[in-house]
């Protein structure tokens, strides 16, 4: 049963339902959050787009045209790029398995690295495409959760926030089966051992919320790095034609297609014959044994494999995973599990997690192989090899063991071969029988000539593995053409500098031969007719070398290698930096003041417009966008002014709006600085003409409204006293930064003063919501008197005072954001 917060496995094994899959996804990104806003016609535009099916130049361009205003087009080429053809999510959920081909390595990165075989991480290779980098490492997290010390960083960093309830309340939303006690986060004790230990980390260290919290605030902020340029070099640089030859080993030939042209692969002729000989034994009647490893049309667990082998017979004494299937279970684990199945094993071999050839007993003892009693008692163990440990490893077995043979997605020839032939004396007294779980079972009998076939045999499992060798290799022939292309361009550079290298820009010429890209914009990497991963010509069809061995291998187009391209990074700093915090340039504080106008206006209640002690609330942010807010919204000088310097780095010094006075008899609004009360109290006590009105803004859901101004007054209000009108009302939490709306009445007149569409909505509007003047209908043309969108202005406001904290899930964070609001919205659960 999978935990309510947490995050399911999830794989792509037909390509139609990964096409139905993708489609569903983007059909729903299209038609909810921001992208309903799109018209109609407008919005269908943008499900072609992001999906890159058929679409067209002209309709792009005005895409692209209606939408380059706000941030949808950069969330437009995000999707693009993981929705579209061949995009990063189908990639990421097809082609790559968790712990097989990827996974953490926490030793020398937090983020997802590529695996070599099941849980090997590779020792210093990247993936290459950031996004796939992002995508992978997300999902990394996802699946495994966290540990304990990460999650006690993360409620760390919580504490750390200004608002720690508003971002707890996001960890537990749609998590219930959280209990009541921890619903708040009042309820959350760090230094109880008990709670943190058996309670806390079960409920959160797979909380999607959570995870996200970690992701963002601790894994990419330090580890998602790009540069400008990169040297780069390959495999080609180190086979390049020398004085003296050049040599290596293989100890098979199936992936000789991919060797540098100035390399080839010589076999021994007396080696020629191997390929077709451990064939022939493979084909030999005792290993004619399959079996389809699912129940109910799902794959079995780790365990139920494990019963399923120890009633074979004749029985089976070695397990070779080739096809990486015991993934719910570690090596350890594995023994231990095997152990108790089979009565007649004494001991069960195997490579534990330090990469350490051990032997478990029968009382749970682990020690060396090498020095145990069973380095000459094979035949009473049974022996388990990984998925990395079935190429390498020899282990002189007794003839007559036989060995479960597991087949896994993408498996080619040269992998089963050489796991198969752990067992030495394969044909002559060793034998071997395959499992496959239901995906490879459906790949072998779609390769069948007979559509109807019973029970695949060994014949059908070759087949299939030399069509995925052959897959194998033309998939890596991008890689290898783009990368013989790179070094053509590099060695034609370096010669031509060599022979002239006194000329005008010889070695700014060098120089741009041999620097690559590093960091590139979402406009290069998604834009139109980048993200398809063709090119009618691909630069290597250029050099004769590289076009020969394509066109003899029957290829005519290569597409791009960019998602899955990997690479080893050495970084070279040419100077030590020391990280530190961005925080606002220092500034002088200004002088209070208390000017006799204010004074005037508290004891009289008369208020003069023209007073410089007086100006618009929303005027030290004039400069972000000159809007027509409400003319009854004042502040005092000595409010608005915090800083000497009065340029635009004084909004990085809003004073918080806590003190509000009311004038009944003008209608008036004016909000004053914490020295002004203070100064005041005694008049504001005898005073007839104002209150005072205590406020702060609701930045969390389940906190109190102050925005009826009830709260707390001086003097007390009278039972005829009137408050401000909602649209004053409104405008108030907006400059304050307030973050959640009293009910579902106020977000919609909300959504009238800024002229922004609804649900309900008819009419014309751009791409963020915003309604022009020419189109309002109704009683938004009477109560909004604003011309341009006021979303980027108050972007801008809320993150100010959120001073850089999330707020995306909040109320305000929405309407911001283009999303809309429902009633079930405003319900405190």
């Amino acid at each position: 049963m999978i935990e309510t917060a947490s995050f399911p496995l999830i794989r792509i094994l037909n390509k139609d339902a990964g096409d139905k899959l993708i489609l569903a996804v983007a059909r729903e990104l299209i038609n909810k959050e921001r992208f309903r806003l799109l018209p109609g016609a407008t919005r269908e535009a943008a499900f072609e787009f992001v999906t890159g099916q058929n679409y067209g130049e002209v309709e792009a361009n005005q895409l692209e045209e209606q939408c380059k205003d706000t941030n949808l087009w950069e969330c437009l080429l995000l999707c693009r790029g993981l929705l579209g053809s061949g995009g990063i999510l189908r990639f990421v959920l097809q082609q790559k398995r968790w712990r097989v081909d990827y996974g953490l390595d926490p030793t020398r990165t937090l983020l997802a690295v590529p695996y070599r075989a099941k849980d090997v991480p590779s020792l210093r290779a990247d993936f290459g495409h950031p996004d796939v980098a992002i995508a992978l490492t997300c999902l990394s997290y996802y699946y495994g959760g966290l540990t304990a010390k990460e999650l006690d960083l993360c409620f760390e960093l919580l504490f750390k926030l200004d608002n720690p309830s508003l971002e707890y309340e996001a960890w537990v939303a749609d998590d219930h089966a959280m209990p009541t006690s921890l619903r708040n986060i009042a309820g959350v004790n760090l230094d109880d051992v008990d709670q943190r230990k058996n309670h806390l980390f079960p409920l959160f260290y797979r909380n999607h919320a959570t995870i996200n919290f970690y992701l963002s605030n601790i894994v990419f902020p330090k580890e998602a790095k790009q540069f400008p340029k990169k040297l780069a070099t390959s495999a080609w640089d180190l086979a390049e034609t020398k004085s003296l030859p050049t040599t290596g080993f293989s100890g098979t030939n199936d992936n000789h297609d991919l060797l540098p042209t100035s390399i080839e692969q010589r076999d021994p002729l007396d080696q020629l014959s191997t390929n077709a000989r451990v064939l022939s034994y493979l084909l030999q009647p005792e290993n004619d044994h399959y079996v389809c490893l699912q129940r109910d049309g799902q794959p079995l667990a780790s365990r139920d494999f494990l019963e399923l082998i120890v009633q074979q017979s004749p029985p089976v004494r070695v397990l070779l995973d080739v096809g990486a299937q015991m993934l719910d279970l570690r090596n350890t684990e594995l023994a231990r599990t095997w152990l108790s199945l089979e009565q007649k094993l004494h001991a069960v071999v195997f490579f534990d997690d330090a990469d350490h050839l051990v032997v478990m007993s029968r009382d749970q003892s682990i020690e060396p192989f090498i020095s145990s009693q069973y380095n000459q008692k094979l035949d009473l163990c049974g022996i388990y090899l990984d998925d990395a440990h079935t190429r390498g490893t020899d282990l002189k077995l007794p003839v007559g063991f036989r060995a479960a043979v597991t087949l896994g997605p993408k498996l080619t020839k040269d992998r089963l071969v050489q796991g198969c032939m752990r067992m030495r004396k394969l044909g002559h007294g060793h034998s071997v029988m395959f499992f496959a779980p239901p995906e490879v079972d459906r790949f072998i009998r779609e390769l069948h000539p007979s559509e109807d076939v019973e029970k695949p045999q060994v014949p059908d499992i070759l087949r299939w593995v030399m069509s995925e060798t052959c897959d194998y290799i033309e998939h890596h022939l991008s890689h290898w053409a783009q990368q013989g292309v790179e070094y053509k361009r590099r060695s034609e550079a370096w010669a031509a500098y060599d022979s002239n290298s006194l000329s005008d820009g010889a070695l700014d010429k060098l120089r741009a031969s041999w620097e690559e890209p590093d960091a590139r914009t979402l406009e290069e990497m998604y834009a139109r007719g980048r993200s398809e991963g063709t090119t009618p010509i691909h630069p290597a069809f250029d050099f004769p070398e590289l076009a020969g061995r394509l066109r003899a291998l029957d290829i005519n187009s290569l597409g791009s290698s960019q998602l899955d391209e990997e690479q080893e990074r050495e970084l070279s700093h040419e100077a030590e930096r020391e990280r530190q915090v961005e925080r606002p340039p220092p500034a002088q504080p200004a002088q209070h003041n208390l000017h006799p106008d204010v004074i005037s206006l508290v004891t009289t209640g008369k208020f003069s417009p023209t007073s410089p002690a007086f100006v618009h609330l929303f005027s030290p942010l004039r400069h972000l966008g000159d809007h027509e807010w409400s003319t009854a919204l004042w502040a005092t000088n000595d409010f608005s002014t915090t800083v000497k310097d009065t340029s635009k780095s004084s909004t990085d010094y809003l004073r918080p709006v806590n003190w509000i006075l009311s004038v009944a008899s003008q209608r008036l609004l004016v909000a004053l600085s914490p020295f002004e009360v203070n100064e005041l109290i005694p008049r504001i006590n005898q005073s007839r003409h104002i209150h005072l009105h205590i406020y702060s803004p609701r930045v969390t859901k389940v906190m109190k409204t102050f925005e009826d101004l009830k709260f707390f007054c001086m003097p007390p209000l009278p039972s005829s006293w009137t408050p401000p009108s909602l649209t004053d009302t409104l405008q108030v939490n907006l400059w304050a930064g307030q973050l959640y709306l009293k009910d579902f009445g106020a977000y919609s007149y909300l959504c009238l003063i800024l002229g922004l569409m609804r649900d309900d909505t008819t009419g014309s509007w751009e791409s963020d919501g915003f309604i022009k003047p020419a189109y309002r209908r109704g009683e938004m043309a009477l109560v909004c008197n604003l011309s341009e969108s006021p979303l980027p202005f108050l972007k801008e406001l809320v993150g100010l005072r959120r001073k850089g904290m999330n707020y995306l899930s909040t109320h305000m964070g929405k309407i911001l954001n283009v999303g809309l609001l429902t009633e079930e919205a405003f319900n405190i659960s």
